[in-house]
């Protein structure tokens, strides 16, 4: 694997050209805090994809019962610490 930074966006065309006369194929696009990147293979890397079966609605559903509780739960801690903070505040806000 080849791994190039690249300033500008003028530039990637350029690269991805002169990769692909070398046998090299464009696998990734990297834009992080060190860098921008293009990574390129001699061979294709097949990208990695979730899984395309869904789940049962019943699992979804459990789920998404679960993740409630959570939120509301969350909200409820929130409210106390409002409440709290406006007793301290002499219920001023």
């Amino acid at each position: 694997m080849r791994v190039i930074k690249y300033d500008s966006e003028d530039e990637v065309q350029s690269i991805i050209a002169e990769q692909e006369l070398n046998g090299l194929i464009l696998v990734e696009v990297a834009n992080v805090t060190e860098g921008n990147f293009l990574a390129f293979d001699d061979r294709y890397v097949e990208p990695v994809m979730p899984s395309s079966i869904p789940r049962p609605i019943e699992e979804q559903l459990s789920q998404i019962k679960g993740d409630n509780l959570i939120l509301m739960d969350a909200l409820a801690t929130v409210f106390e610490e409002v409440l709290m903070l406006r007793e301290q505040l002499g219920g001023t806000v």
